[in-house]
Parts: C-alpha cells; sequence; structure tokens
C-alpha cells in the first residue's frame, strides 16, 4: 500500500503519537511521500516557532527517511 502524508499526520509522528508512528512503522520508505507543499509548510513552521533549530532537524529527520515527493 502507498501512503501519501499530509501536515497533520507528519505533526502527529513528530510528537509521538503512537498511531500514526505504527502505522508508518510496517511501511517501506518508498511507499510513504511527502508532498512538496507539506514540507513548505512543515519548514515553514520550523521557522516561525521558538524552537527554530530542534524543529527544523525534526523535519529533516523525517524527510531522510521519507522522500518528498511532488504528487
Amino acid at each position: 500500500m502507498k501512503y501519501v502524508l499530509d501536515t497533520n499526520v507528519i505533526s502527529r509522528v513528530l510528537d509521538g503519537d503512537e498511531r500514526a508512528l505504527g502505522a508508518l512503522a510496517a511501511a517501506e520508505p518508498q511507499d510513504v511521500g511527502i508532498p512538496l507543499l507539506v514540507l513548505a509548510e512543515l519548514l515553514f513552521g520550523a521557522e516561525k516557532s521558538a524552537r527554530r533549530e530542534e524543529n527544523r532537524k525534526r523535519v529533516e529527520v523525517i524527510t531522510q527517511r521519507f522522500s518528498p515527493s511532488s504528487r
């Protein structure tokens, strides 16, 4: 099964939500996509946050596992 993640799902994963993490744990990285718009939203949010560097790093970690997609 293929997945395209939206901003809400990625935010839940970054926050450690067990349901979101569990669903993705079984997925192969090549079966998961992150649209470029979602990546832009995450980076914008990180840039505007009080913990800019920490949040940028969190976005970087998840995008290393699941490559952004232009779908």
